[in-house]
C-alpha cells in the first residue's frame, strides 16, 4: 500500500492545508475542488478527494494505483470544459503520466507526493501508557460537556469568529479549514490540528488518513499522526483521549506511539459517539513544562481546558456540517416545488398553510396529443422522451410563471391549479393567461411542429379541498374535488368538439367582467354538457386567443351568427340552429373553414337525431365516454 500526500501552501495567508490518504489498489480516484456532495455541479465535475485550491478544477485529475505505479490523467472531457490549469510532473506539463513512490506532481499551489505508508504500530491498544511510558487521560464526552472552562479567555476569543463563519461558509471544505484555524487560535500550545479517519475494520493494521489539516507556519513537512492513538480514541473508547509522550522512552523498544519532532502531546476526539464511526479531530503540540506523572496530569488544568475546547469544536463542527448539508438538500428540493411553496418555506406559518381547507380553486388540465403514436413509431425511448419533455416544459413553465401550483404529471398530461395558499379573484386571470400561453407556445415551437404534437386544455373554477394532501408515503401540495375532475373532463371534450381550450361558466363570467373588450382572449358558447361519469350539467365555452394571435382574417368571422345558432340549439329549435351553423361555416375563409370542427360537431349531432331534440330536452348534451 502507498499513500498520497497533498500540501496546499497559501502564500498570501501563510496557511498550509495538508491531507494524506491511503491509495486503494485497482480503483479510480478523482481529485479536485468540488466534493461528491456538491449536487449543484454535474457529476463529471465532482471529486472523491478534495483540495481547497482555487486553481484546481472541480474534478482535475483521475488516478489509478496498481500497487507499484500511480497513473495520473488530467480531465479532458467534456471537450469544451476540460480541467483548465496544467498538471506539472518533473517540471513539465503532462496530461497522462505514471509515477512511483517518492515522486510528486503539482496543480496550482498544491503539491501531491506519493509516499510509503506511515507505520501502523503494533501490540494492544488498550492502555496507551503501558505501551510507551507516556501519560494518557480519557474523558467521557458527557463530562466534557458539563465541566466549566477554568481559563475561558483564549477559547472564547477564538469562538468569537463563529458567527462570521456561519454567515459566510457554505460547504464542508470551508467549514473544516476555518474551524481548524479557530482551534489553533484557541490552543496556544497547539502546533497541528486536523481531521483524521481510520477504517474500523482494519484492526491493529489500520492507518490513519489525514483528511484536512492546519499547522503553524509553512514547515514543508507533513505531520505524522499516531495510528495507535487514533485507533484507541475512535474505535476502543470512543471518547476524547489525551496522550503525553515520555521523551526518555523514545529510544526504547517499548516506544510504540508516533511522535512528530517538536510535539509532546496529542488529543484525539471522535466526531461521533456511535461505534464504527470513522472521523475524528486530532490536535498535537508542545509542552513548555514537564508533566512527568499521573498526579501532575490530574492537577493540570490547561490540558483539561484543551480537551473541553476540542470536544466543543468537534460538536460545533458536526452541528454546522449537518445544517449546511440540509441547506444544500433544501436548495435541490426547492427545484421541485412551486414558487408559492418556495416563498412560504421561509415564513413562520408553513404548517398552518399546509392544513387541508376548502376554498375556491382554478384548475388546469393540459394533455399532450400525438405523443403515444410518436412513441410507437420511434424505436428510441430516449428520443421520444426528449421531444415529449419539450412539450411538458412548455406546459409547466406557463403554470409556474403565472403563479400556479404544478399539481403533477399524469402520463403525458400536466395538472396545475391556483387558489393556494389563499383564493383570489385574479387567480382565474392567471390561469387563463397560462392556458393561452401554452396554446401560443405550442403554435410557435418548431420542435413540436416537426413531430406534430398538439395539446388540449380544460379549465374549471369552483370549490375544492386544497393543501398538503395524500398519504404518509405520498404527501404533496395538491387539490381534490369536483372542480379538478371537471377540468380533466373538459380537456377530454376538446377532442370531441375539435377545439383547444374549454372552460366552465365561472371562468367565462370572470372574463366577461375583467376583460369586457376581450384583449386577453375571446369566448364562444358550446352549450351545456353532462360530462361522462359526472352528474352535473354545466355550460361550457371555448376560450380562443385574441385576434392578434389568431389566423389571418379572424376579424371577419361572424361569431354573432354562431351565438344565434347556439341559442337556438339549447332552446330545442334545431332547424334554426342548423341553418345558423351552416351560415356560420359558409362565411369562413378557406383556412379557417378547414380548422372549424365545433360547427361540424353540432351539425352532425343534429343530423344523428333526425333534426329533433330528444324527449325532455333541457339543452344538455350527455356524454357517455370520457
Amino acid at each position: 500500500m502507498a499513500e498520497l500526500q497533498a500540501r496546499f501552501d497559501n502564500l498570501e495567508t501563510s496557511a498550509q492545508s495538508l491531507w494524506r490518504y491511503p491509495l486503494p489498489a485497482g480503483k479510480d480516484i478523482s481529485i479536485g475542488r468540488r466534493s461528491q456532495t456538491d449536487l449543484d455541479v454535474p457529476d463529471w465535475n465532482r471529486s472523491d478527494w478534495v483540495v481547497d485550491d482555487p486553481r484546481v478544477s472541480g474534478r482535475h485529475v483521475t488516478m489509478s494505483w496498481d500497487g507499484t505505479i500511480l497513473r495520473v490523467r488530467r480531465r479532458l472531457e467534456p471537450a469544451d470544459r476540460p480541467a483548465i490549469n496544467p498538471v506539472f510532473y518533473k517540471g513539465k506539463t503532462q496530461d497522462d503520466f505514471q509515477m512511483v513512490i517518492g515522486e510528486s506532481f503539482t496543480i496550482g499551489s498544491t503539491t501531491f507526493t506519493l509516499q510509503e505508508p506511515q507505520a501502523a504500530g503494533t501490540g494492544s491498544a488498550g492502555d496507551l501508557s503501558e505501551q510507551g511510558g507516556g501519560l494518557t487521560r480519557t474523558i467521557a464526552r458527557e463530562e466534557l460537556r458539563v465541566s466549566a472552562f477554568l481559563d475561558a479567555k483564549t477559547p472564547l476569543m477564538a469562538l468569537a469568529e463563529l458567527p462570521e463563519i456561519i454567515r459566510t461558509t457554505r460547504d464542508d471544505i470551508q467549514l473544516e479549514e476555518k474551524l481548524l484555524d479557530i482551534i489553533l487560535k484557541g490552543l496556544p500550545l497547539g502546533e497541528f490540528a486536523g481531521f483524521v479517519s481510520m477504517d474500523p475494520k482494519a484492526g491493529v493494521d489500520g492507518r490513519a488518513a489525514i483528511l484536512r489539516s492546519r499547522q503553524r507556519g509553512l514547515t514543508g513537512d507533513l505531520f505524522r499522526v499516531s495510528n495507535r492513538l487514533v485507533r484507541h480514541a475512535m474505535h476502543n473508547v470512543i471518547e476524547s483521549v489525551l496522550y503525553i509522550w515520555d521523551k526518555k522512552s523514545e529510544g526504547s523498544s517499548k516506544f510504540s506511539m508516533t511522535m512528530t519532532p517538536g510535539t509532546d502531546w496529542a488529543i484525539c476526539t471522535p466526531l461521533d459517539e456511535r461505534p464504527n464511526q470513522n472521523r475524528a479531530m486530532y490536535v498535537a503540540g508542545r509542552v513548555p513544562r514537564n508533566i512527568i506523572n499521573e498526579e501532575q496530569l490530574k492537577r493540570d488544568t490547561e490540558f483539561l481546558d484543551y480537551q473541553k475546547f476540542i470536544n466543543l469544536a468537534s460538536e460545533l463542527f458536526c452541528t454546522m456540517r449537518d445544517l449546511f448539508r440540509k441547506e444544500k438538500q433544501n436548495i435541490q428540493i426547492r427545484k421541485f416545488l412551486p414558487r408559492a411553496m418556495v416563498v412560504l418555506l421561509d415564513s413562520q406559518n408553513l404548517e398552518e398553510k399546509l392544513k387541508e381547507r376548502e376554498g375556491e380553486v382554478t384548475a388546469l388540465f393540459c394533455d399532450l396529443r400525438g405523443s403515444s403514436q410518436f412513441a410507437q413509431d420511434n424505436a428510441s425511448l430516449m428520443d421520444g422522451w426528449s421531444r415529449m419533455r419539450v412539450a411538458i416544459d412548455l406546459m409547466t413553465n406557463q403554470i409556474y410563471t403565472k403563479n400556479g401550483i404544478i399539481g403533477g404529471l399524469q402520463g403525458d398530461a400536466a395538472v396545475g391549479f391556483w387558489g393556494w395558499p389563499e383564493s383570489k379573484a385574479e387567480q382565474i386571470d392567471h390561469a387563463v393567461e397560462a392556458a393561452l400561453g401554452i396554446r401560443n407556445d405550442f403554435m410557435r415551437s418548431n420542435v413540436l411542429k416537426q413531430v406534430m404534437f398538439g395539446c388540449g386544455i380544460g379549465l374549471a373554477h369552483g370549490p375544492a379541498v386544497v393543501g398538503g394532501l395524500g398519504t404518509y408515503h405520498n404527501f404533496k401540495l395538491d387539490a381534490y374535488g369536483t372542480t379538478m375532475n371537471l377540468a380533466s373532463r373538459l380537456e377530454s371534450l376538446t377532442k370531441v368538439y375539435g377545439v383547444q381550450i374549454l372552460v366552465n361558466e365561472a371562468i367565462a363570467q370572470r372574463l366577461n367582467k375583467s376583460d369586457p373588450e376581450q384583449k386577453r382572449g375571446r369566448l364562444r358558447s358550446m352549450g351545456k354538457v353532462k360530462p361522462a361519469g359526472m352528474t352535473i350539467r354545466v355550460p361550457i365555452f371555448e376560450l380562443m386567443p385574441k385576434i392578434e394571435d389568431s389566423l389571418p382574417g379572424e376579424e371577419t368571422v361572424n361569431y354573432n351568427m354562431w351565438e344565434a345558432g347556439m341559442r337556438a340549439f339549447v332552446a330545442g329549435q334545431w332547424d334554426v340552429a342548423q341553418k345558423r351553423f351552416n351560415t356560420f361555416v359558409q362565411g369562413l375563409f378557406d383556412e379557417r373553414r378547414t380548422a372549424e370542427k365545433a360547427a361540424q360537431f353540432f351539425i352532425e349531432y343534429i343530423a344523428r337525431h333526425n333534426n329533433k331534440p330528444p324527449a325532455n330536452w333541457d339543452g344538455t348534451i350527455e356524454m357517455d365516454a370520457k
